[in-house]
């Protein structure tokens, strides 16, 4: 289960681990997109305050001061259960905006086809984050106008996998009574990313941050200290609509895959998606779902994602009896060639192959 904030969390790392690798060329994305994340970057460190400072001050909502005060404890807890200590989220920064950054997908019009942007050294992605929303819209339209379908959308935070101590940003804290959940399940979703990563594999990466992190933020509620069943049953209201939400665009991406890979004719597939479509836009109004943008591959691509290999997921944590230290050290290993192409969303039986007894684990990462 897992919050709606949760599942807009994406990375910008493609820009600016490709910056601090050293590359200053026109190889990696252009030099507009070059400077934006530098940019951006830079201006994130110059507005970080250490948390305990922000938790003092006098002029910070009580509300806040609260979310920030859980962070230590959530941090703590995740490396308790195996994710790599680091020096994250020891700092603050209130950003004035409602994302960190907007994240542009795109993909073929009559398949689930994504754009990959490929950067030296650190792989490729499928999608690519804007600290700006007019550059990032710009982008996108750029992409329409090569025949692709875009998606643009805000991400309320990213991981830098190690390149920069990543702070709390204001966009991680929420204003509703499902606050706490979300930061629990945004802080180990990151934390997930930054113990275990693939290079040139962005279902893997994400699905596993998405599986773990939910799973992680059930137990940090139901465990000891942590237990606050007020707090969690509203996380979880919030979460179980979000996953009726997920199951039907879930449901109509594997719809549209089967008529984008049948016999029919380009425009028999054209119109029948557009009829498919229409009915998932009319599905999700009768349930009061707000569909802020449009539905498109995209837009579902993400949804893809984020939710690739469920089932290898779901065999591999049983196999693992629901041990975050033994499920993650039986990924250990895992790497690029493991997989049968870049960006390889069906990797369930790769999963299902791991090996995961409690003699394996040694206590290292």
């Amino acid at each position: 289960m897992t919050s709606t904030r949760g599942k807009t969390i994406l990375w910008s790392k493609a820009g600016l681990l490709c910056i601090f690798s050293g590359i200053l060329s026109t190889g990696c994305a252009g030099s507009k997109y070059l400077w934006q994340a530098t940019k951006g970057q830079a201006q994130l460190i110059q507005k970080a305050k250490p948390l305990a400072q922000v938790i003092r001050g006098p002029d910070t909502p009580e509300a806040i001061r609260a979310l920030l005060r859980e962070v230590p404890t959530i941090k703590a807890f995740g490396e308790s259960q195996g994710l790599q200590p680091t020096e994250n989220y020891e700092t603050y920064v209130a950003l004035g905006r409602p994302a960190v950054v907007w994240v542009v997908s795109a993909s073929r019009p009559l398949a689930f086809d994504p754009k990959i942007w490929s950067f030296p050294f650190v792989g490729s992605f499928n999608y690519l984050g804007w600290f700006d929303l007019e550059d990032a819209q710009e982008h996108a339209q750029t992409l329409e106008k090569e025949g692709w379908e875009i998606d643009v959308r805000g991400a309320s935070a990213y991981s830098t996998l190690g390149w920069f101590r990543d702070p709390i940003l204001s966009t991680m804290l929420e204003k509703d009574a499902g606050a706490l959940g979300s930061l629990v399940n945004v802080v180990l979703h990151e934390s997930v990313h930054a113990t275990m990563y693939v290079p040139d594999q962005s279902n893997f990466n994400e699905s596993l941050a998405g599986f773990l992190g939910d799973r992680l933020t059930e137990m940090y509620f139901k465990s000891g200290s942590h237990a606050k069943p007020a707090e969690w049953e509203a996380y979880k209201r919030q979460g179980e609509r979000y996953e009726q939400w997920t199951q039907w665009l879930h449901a109509a991406s594997e719809d549209l895959d089967r008529l984008y890979k049948s016999s029919k004719s380009l425009m028999e597939k054209t119109q029948e998606k557009k009829t498919r479509i229409q009915k998932l836009e009319a599905l999700l109004r009768e349930h009061h779902f707000n569909v802020q943008r449009p539905i498109n591959n995209a837009m579902l691509i993400q949804f893809r994602t984020y939710h690739a290999a469920r089932k290898g997921w779901d065999e591999l944590w049983k196999k693992c009896g629901q041990s975050p230290k033994l499920f993650l050290q039986a990924l250990k290993g895992i790497q690029t060639s493991s997989f049968s192409k870049p960006h390889a969303e069906d990797f369930d039986s790769l999963l299902m192959e791991r090996n995961c007894t409690s003699s394996l684990y040694t206590g290292d990462r």
